[in-house]
């Protein structure tokens, strides 16, 4: 079965408030803790060009399936409110399954 990349954006407008020290130092590890049981393969975080994108923060995250990640966001009551820990801006989250990969 193919993993399911989850990318969780945040908006332009988090750059005024995003606190990268606490969501890289306690947050992250917090998901990987959390979320790890129900599929949590991987992660990686990047600072975006807010100018091109529209977006401040990428984060992507490789589920080993697209229902693990589901099961994740609705039996884990903790990790949505911590976010408020780091900005106050709402992220966008898209889904979706790799369907082909290539690495040099």
């Amino acid at each position: 079965m193919a993993p399911t990349l989850v990318n969780v954006m945040y908006p332009a407008a988090a750059s005024a408030d995003f606190n990268m020290d606490y969501y890289l130092g306690t947050h992250m590890p917090f998901v990987q803790k959390n979320w790890g049981p129900h599929g949590l393969k991987s992660w990686n975080v990047a600072v975006l060009d807010k100018e091109t994108s529209g977006y401040h923060v990428q984060c992507v995250l490789v589920f080993e399936t697209a229902e693990g990640f589901k099961t994740a966001m609705s039996e884990d009551k903790e990790i949505l409110p911590d976010v408020a820990n780091f900005t106050a801006t709402k992220p966008n989250i898209w889904i979706g399954a790799v369907t082909r990969q290539w690495s040099a």
